[in-house]
């Protein structure tokens, strides 16, 4: 059983909580662009909908959502991509400014919230292993019982 969960503001609860009801805590961060890019193409086409002019409306509203969220990509083309509105798809496609004005009116994150994501996530044991890695204070490098010279395979 696989129990997933989500947060956008994991940081107002206390870390122990959260480690003993989940047995693993990841940090998803915010897309860059050229993951913005892909999720845009892949949502517009997945949701029936068509660009004006996909190399520059696509590399636009990738520019434009810098600090938005998958779900907030999602949120826009389910504004604006109504039953009345796909069927005139195919005489008007969507136009970048159709997309932007839903994304305007929700809390991208900033900097700052990242940050206090990123702050947070350290506290986790995850995000406390992921750290000693990073900055190679591991004792256990899990080499242990990898030498070299070691033949894999069936045992004779």
């Amino acid at each position: 059983v696989l129990v997933l969960g989500t947060s956008n503001s994991p940081f107002d609860a206390e870390v122990k909580l959260f480690c003993g009801f989940y047995q693993r805590l990841i940090l998803l961060p915010r897309p860059d662009y050229a993951s913005r890019l892909d999720l845009w193409k892949y949502l517009v086409e997945k949701m029936q909908g068509r660009m004006t002019d996909p190399n520059t409306d696509f590399t636009t509203l990738a520019r434009v959502s810098d600090g938005f969220t998958p779900g907030h990509f999602r949120f826009a083309l389910k504004t604006v991509l109504t039953d009345r509105r796909l069927a005139q798809m195919h005489r008007r496609p969507l136009t970048v400014g159709e997309l932007v004005a839903p994304l305007s009116k929700v809390q991208h994150i900033d900097v700052a919230q990242e940050q206090q994501f990123k702050d947070w996530y350290g506290k986790t044991p995850l995000g406390k292993k992921r750290t000693k890695l990073a900055k190679g204070d591991d004792d256990d490098s899990g080499t242990k019982g990898k030498g070299k010279g070691k033949k894999k395979g069936k045992k004779k």
